[in-house]
């Protein structure tokens, strides 16, 4: 009989605890933009789910939405690009470093809007211009200087998504004149270099083409590119009641590197991954 107490006694307490562990935090709206954003914030999202929070998810946003609807609580935290907030708070981007460039943003933000930063992911996702590499031998470049004095010899496409860095990489390095410039499906860019229809595309660090040996990105030698990392936005007072978030913000954002977007995006694209089911499979697999 005493055994039976014991063991009844057991099951409660396993109970108790497992009630205690998936209770519910609270409510939260987390908010994206698109594309890698949206998949950093289903990563975080269906964390803070797993932990007991009620998580609503509205993607699709533009920054300065994001911006206004975390300053008025519409939502609660949101991930958006660096440079994107940069553009919206009318920072300087050319700033020397990342970090400087997250410092300058973190004291306009805080002084203008009840909104914090909470640092940045490890993927810098810088852009660039992308050929193939027999294609950058024939032309001889290496690095973004270089394109000045052959750009009118080359086919050049860029996808809608970056036509604005595209046209800041022309006019920071005087690249004035193309031979032929087209919109380019996001998805057909690197099809089209191999078909040798293109000589040069625009190209992300994170992306994975760009990882194999068949291309080059050229060098931004002299340092007029800036990078655009995930960081994570949060109304002020709700992140004060739930600061347990940036504990798993901090652990995720350092996991996210160039390397590990690329391995994402690659998977998504070869097998037809939703970013909810992606977001799923890389939980269980860092569980």
């Amino acid at each position: 009989m005493r055994k039976i107490s014991i063991i009844l006694l057991c099951f409660c307490l396993i109970g108790c605890t497992s009630s205690i562990k998936n209770q519910h935090k609270g409510n939260i709206v987390i908010g994206a933009t698109s594309n890698d954003d949206a998949l950093v914030a289903q990563l975080l999202s269906d964390q803070l789910e797993k932990v007991g929070y009620n998580v609503e998810r509205i993607y699709g946003l533009s920054s300065r939405e994001i911006i206004n609807k975390i300053n008025n609580n519409e939502i609660n935290i949101a991930i958006n690009g660096l440079e994107n907030i940069s553009k919206e708070l009318n920072v300087s981007s050319n700033a020397s470093d990342i970090n400087s460039l997250y410092e300058l943003n973190q004291k306009k933000i805080n002084k203008s809007y009840k909104i914090n930063l909470n640092s940045f992911t490890k993927a810098n996702r810088k852009i660039s211009f992308v050929m193939v590499k027999k294609n950058a031998k024939k032309f001889n470049v290496s690095k973004l200087s270089d394109l000045k004095k052959v750009s009118i010899k080359l086919n050049v496409g860029c996808d809608s998504i970056n036509l604005d860095k595209f046209n800041e990489i022309c006019k920071v390095y005087d690249i004035r004149k193309w031979d032929n410039e087209s919109i380019v499906s996001y998805k057909k860019r690197y099809r089209k270099l191999l078909e040798n229809k293109l000589d040069i595309v625009l190209g992300s660090s994170n992306e994975s083409p760009i990882k194999t040996s068949r291309y080059v990105v050229l060098k931004d030698d002299k340092n007029l590119i800036s990078s655009n990392p995930c960081v994570m936005l949060s109304n002020n007072e709700y992140i004060k009641k739930h600061n347990e978030i940036l504990k798993y913000w901090n652990t995720l954002r350092k996991d996210i590197t160039d390397k590990k977007l690329s391995e994402l995006n690659n998977k998504m694209n070869s097998t037809g991954l939703s970013i909810e089911d992606m977001s799923l499979d890389y939980l269980n697999k860092n569980d």
